[in-house]
């Protein structure tokens, strides 16, 4: 009794960069509506795209953070350092650690997209400077 439902269905191929040019262009009917292919899909929160690089996935998760980040440090005058670490650690760096076992094989600069924002949130905890280094706040 399951039922599909065609505004919803999306048609998700992944394939290698080297690959590419070998799948065909296909596409998928579901009832009357025909689904083209997606470039990028959401499952559970992790944005996978075609090539599975994951850098669609980097580049919403670092969009999202900042924007938690810069809200965050408007109103760290106004926490204690408890405070403002147990927000930081359920906002941030829970989204940081959810899905990072999918980031294996990931280029050196999404990884160090993603650092960064780690060095903000400790230097934001820390009440540290922006061009201070983040390795004693890590470290504390």
């Amino acid at each position: 009794m399951l039922k599909l439902n065609e505004e919803k269905t999306e048609l998700f191929i992944a394939v290698p960069d080297h690959l590419k040019h070998k799948v065909p262009s296909v596409s998928l009917q579901v009832g009357d509506k025909v689904s083209k292919r997606s470039k990028s899909v959401r499952n559970l929160g992790v944005v996978f795209d075609s090539s599975m690089s994951m850098h669609s996935h980097i580049t919403t998760l670092c969009s999202s953070l900042n924007y938690q980040l810069r809200n965050l440090s408007r109103i760290r005058k106004f926490l204690d350092f408890d405070t403002c670490h147990l927000i930081i650690r359920a906002l941030i760096l829970s989204r940081l650690d959810y899905g990072n076992g999918l980031l294996l094989g990931s280029s050196t600069s999404d990884i160090q997209r993603l650092q960064r924002i780690q060095n903000w949130a400790a230097k934001l905890i820390c009440k540290a400077m922006k061009y201070d280094h983040a390795t004693p706040c890590l470290q504390q």
